[in-house]
């Protein structure tokens, strides 16, 4: 842990920076600051921005500069307002990705990155991109699951088309089943999971046809799996970890399924979500990290990258936070997450893998190389 005695939260946030990363010898501490001043860093789920939601992010001015101080390269901003849409009606989510596109690129030093070579030349101009992404149930975005007749897709779900005009929006990335059942299939706090459906199916291969990353993060197991097989690019889980190590959280991927989805050169990313990654009071960096160890033991250093999930706030307080932990009959043991509160301290990812004596081109991978490889492949 970065301090030898617990600190409240309510202190923690008081904490110079300095004191908020992971104490390295100063060997380590040069050769950490060097990683994250050199390399191409991405955060595959990103919720800084919240502009319609109705809890306390709402009406805060937008952290720019506290943004600017993590060195993020990218960061890919999730577009989940349920609370604002709760029916996710196609004309309003459209809306808020354009005023996602409009508001980044107003940014001292910001812009929008709608392929990896944006992401690149951002680094190479010591700027900061965004990929903008969604997240609710895709089934009500597109539209219902509809046959009108037998024949191609487009004649079965008339609405698939909605994904090109999110796509030319500037969308590279979806996460289209909301933990629940949909029309697409079952997620992963469904009670049962049959999969994915013909539709869900058909939204697969048009997220291909697009050049779209499918992002199966609340996305059930077997739904997940059919998703893996029928991509034919690689598939995506941009915030979760490894459930072996936390068994009760049914939002995180089995051994299995991180098998299969490293078999087509896929990518999870780990989150730092608070009671996500450890059932302990004091949770952090270090258990993000845990995750990391686990899954690169698992399937090697090419298939996991790094999601955050955080948000700028009290996340363990949120409510949604709260029903999804109690939801799976865990407990909300830890108020916050040491070392990575908010994506101001995500130097101490690359800090903590140096710790654990990762390579320098294995860190590389982690932080960003991993996530540039799927983008290259997936987007048009």
């Amino acid at each position: 842990m970065l301090n030898a005695k617990y600190v409240p939260r309510e202190e923690y946030v008081k904490l110079p920076f300095e004191e908020r990363l992971i104490r390295l010898s100063k060997t380590e501490d040069e050769r950490a600051n060097e990683l994250n001043d050199g390399l191409i860093s991405v955060d595959l789920h990103s919720l800084t921005f919240h502009p319609f939601s109705g809890d306390e992010r709402e009406a805060k001015p937008y952290p720019t500069e506290r943004i600017g101080n993590s060195g993020l390269t990218c960061i890919s901003e999730t577009v989940d307002d349920f609370g604002h849409n709760p029916h996710h009606e196609f004309q309003i989510v459209a809306r808020d990705v354009w005023h996602y596109t409009d508001f980044f690129p107003k940014q001292q030093g910001m812009g929008i990155a709608l392929c990896a070579d944006d992401i690149r030349e951002a680094k190479r101009d010591g700027e900061q991109s965004v990929l903008v992404s969604i997240e609710m149930d895709g089934s009500q975005v597109i539209g219902p699951s509809i046959m009108y007749e037998r024949g191609t897709p487009e004649e079965h779900y008339p609405f698939l088309d909605r994904i090109d005009v999110l796509h030319r929006l500037g969308v590279r990335r979806f996460d289209a089943i909301a933990n629940f059942r949909g029309y697409l299939g079952d997620g992963c706090l469904e009670r049962s999971d049959s999969g994915l459906s013909l539709y869900g199916l058909a939204f697969v291969e048009r997220m291909n046809e697009v050049g779209m990353m499918i992002d199966t993060s609340h996305w059930g197991e077997r739904s997940t799996l059919d998703a893996i097989e029928a991509s034919k690019v690689p598939a995506l889980i941009s915030h979760a970890g490894a459930r072996s190590l936390v068994p009760k959280n049914r939002r995180l991927k089995s051994d299995e399924l991180i098998q299969a989805l490293a078999e087509k050169g896929g990518l999870i990313g780990v989150c730092g979500i608070p009671n996500y990654l450890a059932q302990t009071r004091r949770q952090g960096v270090k258990d993000m990290i845990d995750h990391v160890d686990y899954i690169v033991d698992l399937v090697g250093v090419d298939y996991v990258g790094i999601g955050t999930d955080i948000v700028w706030g009290h996340h363990a307080s949120l409510g949604v936070h709260r029903h999804y932990i109690t939801h799976m009959g865990m407990d909300v043991a830890a108020e916050y997450m040491e070392g990575i509160e908010s994506l101001e301290e995500w130097p101490n990812i690359a800090r903590g893998l140096v710790s654990r004596g990762y390579s320098d081109r294995e860190i590389e991978k982690i932080i960003g190389g991993n996530a540039l490889r799927v983008m290259d492949e997936v987007i048009k």
